[in-house]
């Protein structure tokens, strides 16, 4: 969200304003197209129509890959920050890790690069398929319109005109289509930052602040936590109580559920079974 969002609502206020222009331009390329025939100006916006397709597919697609991505990217992130920190040099050198780590990123990476490129692959497939309509109804009217000069019934000037009419009204239609999915790319990206910034607080009061006393009891009733189903259970029957001012440690393993622990009593995970109190 953090990343995406300044650059998507920018992206998305600025192709808005280009819309109005994309709009006048298609109309007057669809006006000049239908002196010579209506039919002809019905064509080029129907077959134009699965390039636009193929462009809003692949921009779901495109977003649901990312979304998919996001955590190993985020890992990827981690394993560059904590080998290129000068100030982890150190702890790398004792624990020896720094081999396991660059193995890591690199596996990442070519995780990543992989997804990406398979995906680019199935969509330059899907725009030649899309592309090939638009191609072939351009060359029948070009045959078309050599026929009406062979008959006389155009001029050389006039075959001219329309044919370079017919090449900018494909354009204009192919643009405006681009300025419509281009909405729809930066829009799907720009609701998550919309909902995430209209999250409520369950603990807010009436006023719209939150409530926080000075002295706080926490209690945890037989918790039971994990993340998804199928998985182990991260947390077992916790039982904690933890009085006002009292300062206590977690201490365990790697992957023993500490953070995860903390989330809970947070708010930020809520457990599949017991109870986590706060002031009872």
């Amino acid at each position: 969200i953090d990343r995406m969002s300044g650059r998507r609502i920018w992206e998305l206020i600025s192709v808005l304003t280009t819309i109005p222009s994309s709009v006048a331009s298609f109309s007057i390329a669809m006006f000049l197209l239908g002196s010579l025939n209506i039919y002809i100006t019905i064509g080029v916006v129907v077959f134009s129509i699965p390039q636009f397709w193929v462009s809003k597919k692949f921009t779901k697609l495109e977003y649901d890959l990312e979304s998919k991505i996001s955590p190993r990217d985020r890992l990827w992130s981690w394993c560059k920050y904590y080998l290129t920190k000068n100030r982890n040099f150190i702890e790398l050198k004792i624990l020896s890790i720094s081999s396991f780590l660059s193995n890591k990123l690199r596996s990442i990476q070519n995780e990543i690069i992989l997804a990406r490129s398979e995906l680019q692959k199935k969509e330059s497939k899907y725009r030649i398929l899309a592309e090939l309509p638009l191609i072939i109804y351009e060359g029948v009217i070009s045959l078309w319109l050599v026929f009406q000069v062979v008959s006389r019934e155009i001029t050389v000037g006039s075959f001219q005109f329309y044919l370079r009419t017919i090449k900018r009204a494909q354009n204009e239609v192919v643009n405006f289509m681009h300025s419509i999915n281009t909405v729809y790319e930066n829009y799907i990206y720009v609701k998550d930052f919309f909902w995430f910034m209209n999250l409520k607080s369950e603990d807010v009061t009436a006023n719209g602040k939150i409530d926080v006393p000075k002295d706080i009891h926490i209690e945890l009733r037989e918790v039971w936590f994990k993340y998804k189903k199928g998985q182990k259970w991260v947390l077992k029957n916790i039982n904690l109580n933890i009085k006002a001012g009292e300062k206590i440690a977690f201490v365990g393993v790697n992957g023993a559920g500490k953070s995860t622990l903390i989330k809970i009593i947070s708010g930020f995970y809520k457990p599949q079974k017991g109870s986590v109190l706060i002031n009872n």
